[in-house]
């Protein structure tokens, strides 16, 4: 019996292939069984992937631009300490 971590390992390498879904579909079944996912399946899986992708970078630009004021205001305090230290 595969289990979903099976699955879904052969579908992030697919998926990070840009491998077709029904490619995908038949390579997991053929892999793992026959029957286990239908192209449907697959294509729920691959629209829901983009949409995390997007997701991810989003928060990941946002976290980085979230960094770079942190350490500006950080930058500009402790220059501003050094200028009133007499």
């Amino acid at each position: 019996m595969s289990s979903k971590n099976d699955i879904h390992i052969i579908f992030l390498y697919e998926f990070k292939r840009e491998t077709k879904v029904t490619e995908t579909a038949r390579n997991i079944n053929a892999a793992l069984g026959e029957n286990l996912v239908t192209p449907t399946t697959v294509q729920r899986w691959f629209i829901q992937s983009r949409r995390d992708m997007k997701v991810w970078r989003t928060k990941t630009v946002e976290y980085q631009l979230q960094l770079v004021k942190s350490f500006e205001a950080d930058w500009k305090d402790k220059k501003a300490r050094s200028m009133n230290t007499p």
